[in-house]
Parts: structure tokens; C-alpha cells; sequence
């Protein structure tokens, strides 16, 4: 599913780009940062996939809710932004419900809660950097260099996990590969136009 994700969105860019913006801008955009920007999310698809293998689908998503805590800290300490009371508020209450799903003591703490906060972690250094880069970055290019990046990380372990899909199965991943897309661009486009505070909760 992550291998598909990405692979299936490329061809849903490639017209854009081509349309938009030439190979040579593109590699332009490739910068260290950019790099890092795209490695980030594909360490959230990596490891919130393997989180729901060990966890109920509710408990990983909750505990993911981390992240608005994590990213207004970070948005504030790398991007110099100010933080509302009430946005504040919100963040903790997001940070609260993940407690509670963790449970004091940690009795129940596993390698599934690992891979939901390690997936919190990467959401929130994804965040602040897209909307530091959102100023240089054009939105397409950006979900182009995530979705190249991502194919090149998980392609190399794709064939120990490969099972063959069945046709609905290529079309459903087909689908994934669009909504990802058009989901990417969405919030990259939000990071443009708002402060990382006020998106993350």
C-alpha cells in the first residue's frame, strides 16, 4: 500500500508538471531541506501502516493526535510564530487524549505505540518544514519531490512484501495513488497561505 500510494500518484503529476513546470526546474527545487521535507512523510506512511498492524485502527489514530502538540513547539522554535491561547488549548487536548490512550505507567506501551509517535514526530517536522518551504517551493513540485522520494525509499523492500493484486485490487490502488495526490497538494497549498500553529491542531 505505501510503495502504491506513491507509484500511482506520479502519473496523476506528471501531466501538471509537464504542463506547469520543465525537468530542469524541477531538480532545481531538490534542495537538502526539500529532501528531508519529502523523507518525513514517508517515514509517517512507513510507520503508521506498521503501527495498525500491531494496534486497533482507533488507538493508532488517536495516538497520532500527538502531532499538534509537537508541531505548534516546533513551529514556534524553528519558525519564530506565536502561539494563541486557544490554539494552544487545542493542542493539549489533542496531547491529553494520546495519554489516555497510552495509559499512565505505560503498561500497555508496544512497538505499535512506538510506530504511532514516531509517525506524530515525522507529521509535525513535515508540517513546519513545508510551511517553511511553501514560500520557495511551488505546490505541485512539492507533492512531486514527496511522491519520488517516498517510490525510491520503499522500492528496494517491495519485492520480500510483494503479493500479485487482483484487478479491483490495481484500481483501488490506482485510487489511492489520486486521492494521496490531490490530498498533498491540499495541504500544501494550506501551508502557503497559513502559519504551521494554526494548521496543526
Amino acid at each position: 500500500l505505501v510503495w502504491a500510494r506513491y507509484f500511482f500518484s506520479i502519473p496523476f503529476l506528471l501531466p501538471l508538471l509537464a504542463a506547469r513546470h520543465g525537468p530542469r526546474r524541477i531538480l532545481g527545487f531538490a534542495r537538502p531541506l526539500e529532501l528531508l521535507r519529502a523523507a518525513s512523510i514517508a517515514i509517517v506512511t512507513v510507520s503508521y501502516f506498521g503501527a495498525i498492524q500491531f494496534l486497533p485502527l482507533a488507538d493508532a489514530l488517536g495516538l497520532l493526535f500527538v502531532y499538534p502538540l509537537l508541531a505548534t513547539g516546533l513551529a514556534v522554535g524553528f519558525l519564530g510564530e506565536t502561539v494563541k491561547p486557544r490554539v494552544l488549548g487545542l493542542s493539549v487536548i489533542s496531547f491529553m487524549g494520546a495519554v489516555l490512550i497510552i495509559k499512565p505507567g505505560f503498561s500497555t506501551f508496544s512497538l505499535g505505540t512506538v510506530l504511532a509517535l514516531v509517525a506524530a514526530l515525522a507529521v509535525s517536522v513535515n508540517i513546519v518544514l513545508s510551511r517553511k518551504l511553501s514560500q520557495t517551493t511551488p505546490t505541485l513540485v512539492a507533492v512531486f519531490i514527496t511522491s519520488a522520494v517516498g517510490l525510491l525509499a520503499v522500492a528496494p523492500v517491495v519485492p520480500f512484501f510483494w503479493v500479485a493484486p487482483t484487478s479491483e485490487q490495481w484500481w483501488a490502488m490506482a485510487a489511492l495513488g489520486a486521492i494521496s495526490a490531490l490530498f498533498s497538494w491540499l495541504i500544501y497549498a494550506a501551508m502557503a497561505k497559513a502559519p504551521a500553529t494554526i494548521l496543526a491542531p
